[in-house]
């Protein structure tokens, strides 16, 4: 049975805020790319190489956390991003 529980205005916005920290923390780029890197590392590690491709306004910040996760094991790579969003991945 659930039970109904009565929290006050700035109980209900903490935990709001709560939950936005969170959900903006779980599609951070760079985190993002680190977890999916994660998964896939059986692969990533039995390569003799890897191309990066990043696409979209993260493309920078995916493309650089790829490159400190995986050094010298890129051979190649691409980031294609909107005007404006661009900058240095190295």
């Amino acid at each position: 049975m659930t039970e109904n529980i009565e929290l006050s205005d700035n109980a209900r916005i903490g935990h709001m805020r709560e939950i936005f920290s969170a959900a903006v923390a779980a599609v951070e780029p760079e985190a993002a790319v680190l977890r999916a890197l994660e998964h896939h590392k059986p692969l990533i590690e039995s390569s003799d190489g890897i191309f990066v491709a990043a696409l979209g306004k993260a493309a920078v910040p995916m493309a650089k956390a790829a490159r400190n996760l995986l050094g010298d094991r890129i051979r190649g790579g691409v980031a294609v991003t909107k005007d404006g969003h661009g900058g240095d991945i190295e």
